[in-house]
């Protein structure tokens, strides 16, 4: 089998998509999230995006997104805390949510080149893959729902400071 006979037309106006179903995580600290940058091996070379890809056969979402995080950058741990949806035509791609104590050292496979913990507000200052850069600012007010910017009192106060 080559490589094109692993595409499906199933994508919105008939686009070819890499398989019918693909899971990813976004790492985040609240302040950062993990980016890996697309090898010249698939498509969207030179962008860059979370870590995810296809899921297998017979795998569930969760599991595939797990696994492709672990290939691709040698780490599928954190706490969940959202997920999102994204369908194109009949192609899903499912984006888990997981909170990580502090960026953590990534191991590429040969599917990235590259890699950066990137703050939040310089995200799209990047050349995105195309669906993540649709739907970053989505993902942007998940992140900051979930790590609110004030947590404490003296949060507050240093925030106040800052703002005066």
């Amino acid at each position: 089998m080559n490589l094109y006979e692993r595409y499906y037309r199933i994508g919105k106006d008939g686009k070819k998509v890499w398989g019918k179903i693909g899971a990813g995580v976004l790492f985040t600290d609240g302040k950062k999230i993990l980016l890996l940058k697309r090898n010249t091996k698939g498509d969207h070379f030179g962008t860059w995006s979370i870590p995810g890809g296809k899921v297998e056969r017979g795998e569930n979402p969760v599991d595939g997104a797990n696994r492709e995080s672990k290939e691709e950058c040698g780490f599928a741990g954190g706490r969940k805390f959202g997920h999102y949806d994204d369908t194109s035509g009949r192609h899903h791609f499912h984006t888990y949510f997981h909170e990580v104590e502090k960026p953590f050292d990534v191991n590429l496979s040969d599917e990235h080149s590259d890699y950066k913990w990137v703050n939040l507000n310089d995200v799209n200052k990047l050349k995105l893959h195309p669906r993540f850069a649709e739907n970053w600012e989505y993902f942007k007010r998940k992140i900051h729902k979930h790590f609110p910017r004030i947590k404490s009192f003296s949060d507050w106060l240093d925030h106040k400071e800052k703002t005066n």
